[in-house]
Order: structure tokens, then C-alpha cells, then sequence
């Protein structure tokens, strides 16, 4: 952004971040990127971020090619939206959930909490999670990232279930 201001006199409206690493174990750079959408707000920036969800499952990939995590696991067709991840932790104890599905829901609660200190501090922010599902149009089914890599059914599960978590909970 200096670049661009140093070429043209200005700084643009949109400043467009990634969260892909705020659910992993070192979350210093997220809580960085969160102090520089609040500055850049301050300074009447419109604050943008895409989130490259590292599949939560042990190799952390984001990638479909790179990943066996099966989102189909992962969504339910139990109401867990409003339910706090305890909850949803004895829905798996139960066998009413799989282990992706609360996977999902604490990758979910871990980000929806980052972007509440933005949310806290009065700051709206263009939101692109689970962005080009589809992967490259010219080879249809042939998806880039594992939330698109089962089909529509289940990305749209995952879509909903994550909108009403960041909605509602």
C-alpha cells in the first residue's frame, strides 16, 4: 500500500487480508493483521478479508490435491448452529456429530473470534471465506480447495452452518 501511495498520492479504499493462519497454533501474525485492519479503519480504510482455511485435520493443507479431510463428515444435518462447541462436543460423545464437524465448528469459533475484535471495535469487514469453490471452470469437479472438493451439497452445508455461527452466535 506504501507503493501504491509513493506511485499515485493515495492510499486505496480497500485493503483486502488473508486469516489463513489464524487458526493455527501461533496466532501472532493474525493479532497483527487485526491492529493493522483496525489502523487502516481508523484512517477510513474499508477493511477486506479472504480466509485460506487450512483443512482442520493434522497435515493443516488447504488444498483438495494435499488434503484427505472429507467435508462431507463434517457437515450434519443436526441443528448445531447456536450451540457453544461443548455442546457440540457431547453431540459427538453422543454419535450425533463426527469429529470433522466439531473440527469445523472450533476452526470456526477460533475466527469468528478474531474478527469480533474488529466487530467490537465498530469496523465492518468485506468477508470472502470458502472463496472459488468451484476451482477452475474449465475442468468442472476439478475444485482447488478441500471446501469445494465434495460437491455442492456439502459446501453449501458448510456455508450456511458457518454464516449462522458468524450470524448468530
Amino acid at each position: 500500500t506504501d507503493m501504491i501511495y509513493k506511485t499515485t498520492g493515495k492510499y486505496p479504499a480497500i485493503r483486502f487480508g488473508d486469516l489463513m493462519l489464524a487458526t493455527e497454533k501461533d496466532s501472532i501474525t493474525t493479532d497483527t493483521e487485526m491492529n493493522i485492519a483496525m489502523d487502516w479503519a481508523s484512517k477510513d480504510g474499508i477493511v477486506g478479508y479472504m480466509w485460506h482455511w487450512a483443512a482442520p485435520d493434522d497435515k493443516r493443507e488447504y488444498y483438495a490435491d494435499q488434503t484427505d479431510f472429507d467435508i462431507k463428515k463434517a457437515v450434519t444435518k443436526e441443528n448445531i448452529a447456536e450451540l457453544s462447541l461443548e455442546d457440540i462436543k457431547k453431540l459427538q460423545k453422543d454419535g450425533k456429530v463426527s469429529k470433522e464437524c466439531v473440527a469445523v465448528v472450533q476452526d470456526i469459533d477460533t475466527v469468528s473470534e478474531k474478527l469480533s475484535t474488529l466487530r467490537d471495535e465498530g469496523i465492518a469487514v468485506l468477508w470472502r471465506p470458502l472463496h472459488e469453490a468451484a476451482g477452475d471452470p474449465k475442468y468442472p469437479g476439478n475444485a482447488w480447495f478441500w471446501w469445494g472438493s465434495a460437491g455442492k451439497d456439502a459446501y453449501i452445508q458448510l456455508w450456511k452452518l458457518m454464516y449462522d455461527k458468524f450470524t448468530n452466535e
